[in-house]
Order: structure tokens, then C-alpha cells, then sequence
């Protein structure tokens, strides 16, 4: 800095903001003066003058007189400096607070806090830090193209259209996070092939009797599954995708809670890995073409078909149901027949249009979420 042409406060009209403590610094380097012998020139302690260099500490206008004093610079001038100094902070920290308001606002934050996967707190900048910390990114545009990029898995998504894609990916990182402390065996397709009967095995014994049974027998083929309730308005049912080549991930809400609704859901996304290679897409974040996505995609149509026929196939219920209607006596026959329970054979009536939904309600199995969490 030149002092010399340094004639009147007025002059200094920059563009832009500097801290005053930057040039206080540049001062002491050009004229070789250490902090220590300027804080005894100040009459000031030096972590006091270490302080002002940084910026942590303001400059009063009685400090900015003794910096005239010591080294030749108007008071005014730094009290104009340090004044802009002070705005242009205050115009920063509003600008980082909105940003932060605006990222935390789409996640279901207040939900997190409540599965303990996130520490409570009121501040929106600190919410932000917590929540790139739990997806596992540095910003914004890293949770971008790490966790919404992530719809290349196929996901059943629910009825409601007020699906939200950032509660979507707070409810994926909750499945990964799950799936990363499970050990699996090396991905095999054929293992997972005769998994597939195995688990169908199973279906006699409600889905929280089966759940150990089911788990290792995926683990063996190389698939982790997880079940991660709802959050926020994620609105989905499965999710499946390959964690990394040797590795799979199914992940189930059990949305609905219903008996039938685990097994249909486990057996779509099995469907996923075994027919379907390594990526799949599916959810779009705009909310209004998803669904049609869904029920055009031949793909999907697909794996609802390999759930079908890997329960039972329609025929063999049209079949059995051909000339009467159903009562809970056939449909408990049926069920036995197929060695399934009885909410996965009405279910089915109901999809077929065999039997309306608000029939037979004591006949619903429901399942508690809590029991798989």
C-alpha cells in the first residue's frame, strides 16, 4: 500500500471488500515490523492484535486512532474499512443462511432427528452441515449427482403424487447405510435363481418368522436386504441395485404394511437383479410422469409378472375361482393349496377386480414395521 498518495478518506471508494486486518498485515510485512513489537507500539496485548489481523476482532474507533498514530493511516480509513468489512459479512451470512434454509427445507430433517440419524437442532446452516454429513458429500451439487442420480434402481412407487425426490434419497442413503454393515457372498444370478424357490418356501410363516430364513438365504446369493419404513414423502415400495458389481441391495418400506404387499414387493425387485442387469431406470423427478413411466415400462411389467407367477400364476386362481365367488372358506382353501398366506390370495382377487377392496377386512394380515427395524 502506497501512504504516500494516501491523502484524504474520501478516496477510498473500492469495489469490493477486504478485511482490514489483510492490510494492517501487508503494513507490518512491506515496513518489517513483527506483531510483537506493533502490539507494544498499539499498547495492546498481542492476541488481542493477532485478533484484528484475522478479522475475529473489530476495530473500535479508539484502535482505529491508534493505528493512525503508529502507522500513518486516517482513522477514518479504517473505520470505513471496517464498517464495509462488517456489511459485506453480514450480506454473506444472510446469503449462506438462505441457501441453507432453502437446501434443509426439502428433507423430511425433523423425521431424521426422530430415527436418531441426526441431532436435533435449530440452526438451518448447522441442519445442512448434518445432513451432507449423513449423505456423505461435501455440497449441494455432490448429493445431486451421487443420491439423484440414484433412480437408476426400480423402485414400485405408491399411488400419491405428492412423491418427493429428496425424501426418496434421504430414504435410499438410510437403506445403504443399513446394507453397508451386512456381509454378503459374491452376487450370483443362478444362486439367486434357486433363492427365489427357497424363499418362496416360506410363504406359509407370516414375513417376520420368514425375515431371518429370507435374509440368509439373499446373503448367500449376494443380495443384502433392508427394510427402511417411509419417510418424509419418499411414496415407495422397493428399491433394488447393486451396491457394487459383486454386491446387491433390495430395500423394502413395507408400505401398506401388508402381508401380501412384503412378498409381491420382494419378489418385483428380485425380479430386478435377475432380469434385469445392473441398472435400471425407473423414478423420474418429475412427479407427474413417473407413474406412467411405471405402468408403461415394459421392464417393470416384467418383474410384476415374475412376482406373480413366482406366487402363483393368475390362471391357476381364475381356475380355482371359476364358478363361484370367493368366500373366506375358498380363499383359506386356496391359500393352503398354495402353501401362501390368505392376504396374498385376496390381495390378488382384489388387483384382478375379483373382489372389491373394502371386502373381507378381518381377513388383511397386517405387519408391523418395527419388527424388521
Amino acid at each position: 500500500m502506497n501512504t504516500d498518495t494516501l491523502s484524504s478518506p474520501l478516496e477510498f471508494t473500492p469495489s469490493y471488500c477486504i478485511a482490514p486486518g489483510a492490510t494492517i498485515r501487508e503494513e507490518l510485512d512491506y515496513r518489517g515490523i513483527s506483531q510483537k513489537e506493533f502490539a507494544a507500539r498499539m499498547s495492546l496485548d498481542v492476541a488481542t492484535v493477532n485478533r484484528i489481523i484475522r478479522g475475529t476482532a473489530p476495530i473500535t474507533a479508539e484502535t482505529a486512532g491508534r493505528l493512525e498514530n503508529v502507522l500513518s493511516i486516517p482513522a477514518t480509513y479504517w473505520m470505513s474499512m471496517e464498517l464495509n468489512y462488517r456489511k459485506s459479512l453480514r450480506s454473506r451470512d444472510k446469503a449462506v443462511l438462505k441457501e441453507a434454509r432453502q437446501f434443509v427445507a426439502r428433507f423430511p430433517y425433523n423425521e431424521l432427528v426422530k430415527r436418531n440419524v441426526c441431532p436435533a437442532s435449530k440452526d438451518a446452516v448447522a441442519r445442512r452441515e448434518n445432513l451432507l454429513r449423513f449423505f456423505g458429500v461435501s455440497d449441494e451439487t455432490a448429493y445431486a449427482a451421487s443420491y439423484l442420480s440414484l433412480y437408476e434402481g426400480a423402485a414400485r412407487v405408491g399411488a400419491s403424487r405428492s412423491w418427493n425426490a429428496d425424501s426418496f434419497a434421504v430414504w435410499l442413503r438410510l437403506g445403504e447405510q443399513k446394507a453397508e454393515r451386512i456381509q454378503t457372498a459374491t452376487f450370483s444370478r443362478e444362486k439367486l435363481k434357486t433363492a427365489v424357490n427357497e424363499i418362496r418356501g416360506n410363504m406359509r410363516q407370516t414375513p417376520r418368522e420368514a425375515w431371518p430364513t429370507v435374509c440368509e438365504i439373499l446373503q448367500d446369493a449376494g443380495v443384502a436386504l433392508v427394510v427402511v419404513p417411509e419417510i418424509g414423502k419418499s411414496h415407495v415400495h422397493g428399491f433394488s441395485r447393486f451396491l457394487k458389481p459383486d454386491k446387491a441391495l433390495v430395500q423394502l418400506s413395507l408400505r401398506g404394511r401388508r402381508v401380501a404387499t412384503f412378498w409381491f414387493s420382494l419378489f418385483h425387485e428380485l425380479a430386478h437383479l435377475i432380469l434385469h442387469g445392473k441398472k435400471k431406470f425407473f423414478v423420474n423427478v418429475n412427479a407427474d410422469e413417473k407413474y406412467d413411466t411405471a405402468r408403461n415400462d415394459p421392464e417393470e411389467q416384467e418383474a410384476n409378472m415374475f412376482s406373480i407367477k413366482t406366487i402363483f400364476p393368475d390362471q391357476e386362481l381364475l381356475d380355482f375361482f371359476a364358478f363361484t365367488s370367493p368366500t373366506i372358506k375358498r380363499m383359506e382353501a386356496f391359500a393352503d393349496k398354495q402353501g401362501v398366506a390368505v392376504d396374498v390370495v385376496l390381495s390378488r382377487l382384489q388387483a384382478m377386480g375379483k373382489v372389491a377392496y373394502n371386502r373381507f377386512p378381518r381377513q388383511r394380515e397386517a405387519i408391523n414395521t418395527d419388527d424388521f427395524v
